[in-house]
């Protein structure tokens, strides 16, 4: 756009992070975000119907926020049409219970459609030591380093998506350990102190 790169200082979004991050895992997953066809709730969805083949990954699903009418109820019908089982509709949710939500999840679901820059859901998911799985788009791959502090998919591929979520759901002590990865990440990146070190590094210069 003929701008230097040089006139640009990136200083990232904080979240806090002085809670501990969680090992008391529940076998749940977790979206946080507007229920609407830009978040990708279909294709988490899809993703479900797939992995309901293999009944050994049994695991309830917990879909925290609110969209369009019109959108909730399409997928709804798709989970009564194939049968799928342990997807729970919360509506909203006061930020104190939705951290709880967070911290006692296996992991957590960003399976946004379009491009997201930098979602508080998955700051907050961080700091709580939840790994995430996440469209390989947009804003998600400078926050998540795959296989390290979560997992990245290819966007809009509910079958990629499966693929991710089994690997996780299939072995507790990894999803643990991105978690505790993911703790520290936030610790480094995405403090207030480092915010505020970053900002003040810039006043000064």
């Amino acid at each position: 756009a003929g701008y230097y790169g040089n006139k640009f200082n990136n200083v990232p979004t904080f979240v806090k992070t002085n809670g501990a991050n969680s090992t008391n895992k529940k076998n749940q997953i977790l979206f946080v975000g507007r229920i609407e066809k830009t978040k990708g709730v279909h294709v988490l969805l899809d993703a479900i119907k797939i992995l309901q083949q293999k009944p050994e990954l049994n695991f309830d699903c917990i879909l925290a926020g609110f969209g369009s009418e019109d959108y909730v109820n399409e997928q709804k019908k798709f989970i009564e049409q194939y049968g799928l089982k342990n997807i729970h509709f919360t509506g909203y949710i006061e930020k104190g219970k939705i951290d709880e939500l967070i911290s006692e999840s296996l992991f957590t679901v960003s399976p946004s459609i379009w491009y997201d820059n930098m979602p508080n859901s998955v700051l907050e998911s961080l700091a709580l030591g939840t790994p995430v799985i996440a469209s390989n788009h947009g804003s998600f791959p400078e926050l998540i380093e795959h296989e390290k502090t979560g997992l990245l998919f290819n966007a809009g591929v509910s079958v990629d998506l499966a693929a991710k979520m089994e690997q996780l759901l299939a072995n507790k002590a990894l999803c643990i350990r991105l978690g505790q990865n993911a703790f520290e990440r936030a610790k480094d990146y995405h403090s207030g102190e480092k915010r505020y070190q970053s900002l003040m590094e810039i006043y000064k210069s």
